[in-house]
């Protein structure tokens, strides 16, 4: 192994291409991958982008949320800027040239890894290193399942990764590097609450810099600045409504009458404790998906897990400078402590996998920095090769659902009941993409099973509903949900619990609406998998 990389150093030498055209070559080629992967992948029809992803930008570009309420439960609040681009590719292009612009777009992450690489290791370290850096972190499970989706993960790890970049690089005595930075992070939060773990995770690295303080103050400044304007008109409008800026969020501190009396949480993935938390790596390198509702197989956090415990015991055994090449630099420490805290409140407060994308992609870096600190140089190649390949070789990414591209993403096959405007009042998730199939004029109402988004009698949500009533639509009201049994209350042979029932059934006699049974349920054929049925309602006497 030795010879052939002393082969290849001699033939590709590290500074054959200046750094500017190295950047653009690997920029073309890494979109050009992500766009090849989208394409291979098929066509996304991922659950959230049939609950809101696409219902939650169509209703900020066409006024409706003064009219609808809650047809994609708690998330039809979400901020739906970063949604808005996805949105315009997939109605107004073709579904193939939509899913290669978001591959090409996505693969960016890929030139932004291959910059921190390059950043982090050293250019002494050549290019082979750093490219095995790269496709480690590039082939990450998550990282690959989202490539051509609507998810926000690996649009806003964009933001995340070319912040990352920039502190890593920074120079003393310039105030643009840490602003521009903190503004990049900053909108990353603002478009995606859940990226707070990085701008968190950031200072650590921004602290570790020769001039902590007056870095920490400009990075503070761009962050409040990109986050304001990423997440400052959306929270005014929802202060301005719901008197909560992130409504229906941390509702337990801003008391908005329409939310829930306490901070919305999902403890489904968070472990046990320490302990539990600790062995989180090795269920995924044996692919146990504790952190994901579809199964992945992932061994860069385990391999991390082992080098960061290997490092540390060095350190303190104060072997690191004689057994290994060089002792780790102010540097490393600082990118080791962005990493170890951004992935400490991640798995505190969310401990669920997408979330923690740009952590998952920054592992190759991390392995590559820790092979070329611990081990001997006879050694590190090989090594760091060979481990790289296992890692790829060994991923399992996990499915959010695709379909053939044949398929387009709008349907206009619904039943001849349902051709005027009528009143959906939605009973299960995910259904809002409904709306993209339904004449104009109509509104859609979630009364589902979200009990974290109750309809709170006298708030805003239900005086909207019966404003909605009280001009009926010219094909009446229905009641929709899947037409999983497990699903459904009105439908044939339903196995839903009769307590969610009685709920729905109850909530919807308080507008005075009851199941017409003189007339047939109708069917609404669905994105994939499972279609919806919509029974009729009538107006109790």
């Amino acid at each position: 192994m030795t010879t052939f990389s002393n082969f290849v150093d001699r033939v590709l030498p590290a500074r054959i291409l200046s750094r500017r055209t190295e950047i653009l070559i690997v920029t073309l080629l890494s979109m050009a991958c992500g766009a090849a992967y989208a394409f291979f992948a098929g066509q996304d029809v991922n659950w959230d982008w049939q609950n809101y992803h696409d219902y939650d930008a169509f209703a900020l570009m066409h006024g409706r949320y003064r009219l609808d309420v809650a047809p994609a439960g708690i998330q039809t609040f979400i901020n739906p800027f970063v949604y808005i681009p996805t949105y315009l590719l997939r109605h107004h292009l073709h579904p193939i040239t939509a899913g290669l612009i978001l591959g090409a777009v996505h693969g960016l992450n890929i030139v932004l890894l291959w910059g921190i690489s390059r950043a982090l290791l050293g250019r002494s370290a050549g290019w082979p290193l750093a490219l095995a850096a790269t496709v480690v972190g590039a082939t990450a499970p998550l990282t690959l399942s989202e490539v051509g989706t609507s998810f926000a993960d690996l649009s806003t790890s964009i933001l995340v990764l070319a912040g990352v970049w920039m502190l890593l690089g920074y120079r003393p005595s310039s105030w643009r590097i840490p602003v521009g930075a903190g503004c990049l992070i900053g909108a990353a939060v603002g478009l995606k609450l859940t990226n707070m773990c990085f701008a968190i995770g950031a200072i650590v690295l921004v602290l570790g810099s020769s001039e902590p303080v007056r870095q920490f103050i400009w990075f503070a400044a761009g962050g409040i600045a990109g986050a304001v304007l990423m997440a400052g008109p959306w929270a005014a409008y929802l202060f301005v409504e719901y008197r909560n800026p992130l409504f229906p969020y941390f509702n337990a501190i801003f008391r908005s009458s329409d939310g829930p009396p306490f901070n919305i949480n999902d403890p489904r993935f968070l472990p046990k404790d320490l302990k539990d938390a600790l062995k989180y790596p090795i269920y995924w390198l044996l692919g146990i998906n504790r952190t994901a509702e579809n199964p992945f197989r992932d061994g860069r956090f385990a391999v991390l897990e082992v080098l960061i415990l290997t490092g540390a015991v060095l350190a303190l055994l104060r072997r690191a400078r004689d057994w290994g090449r060089v002792a780790f630099t102010r540097t490393d420490l600082a990118f080791f402590g962005f990493y170890i805290g951004s992935f400490a409140i991640w798995m505190l407060q969310f401990s669920y996998q997408r979330y923690a994308i740009a952590l998952e992609m920054l592992t190759g870096p991390a392995i590559v920095l820790f092979c070329i600190r611990l081990l001997p140089d006879r050694y590190l190649r090989a090594v760091t090769f060979g481990l790289a390949g296992f890692l790829v070789a060994w991923t399992q990414p996990p499915d959010w659902w695709h379909r053939p591209w044949s398929n387009p993403y709008l349907r206009s096959e619904l039943p001849p009941e349902l051709q005027a405007p009528a009143t959906y009042f939605f009973l299960t998730k995910p259904l809002a993409f409904i709306w993209a199939s339904s004449p104009r004029g109509s509104l859609f109402y979630g009364i589902n099973d979200d009990h974290d988004l109750p309809i709170n009698p006298g708030g805003e949500l239900d005086k909207r509903i019966r404003e909605g009533l009280g001009t009926p639509l010219p094909a009446g009201d229905w009641a929709v949900e899947l037409k999983d049994q497990a699903m459904s209350c009105f439908s044939r042979g339903a196995r839903r619990s009769a307590e969610d029932c009685r709920r729905v059934i109850d909530l919807l006699k308080t507008y005075g609406l009851e199941r017409d049974a003189r007339r047939s349920c109708v069917t609404i054929p669905g994105v994939i998998f499972v279609d919806a049925i919509a029974c009729p309602l009538r107006r109790a006497q």
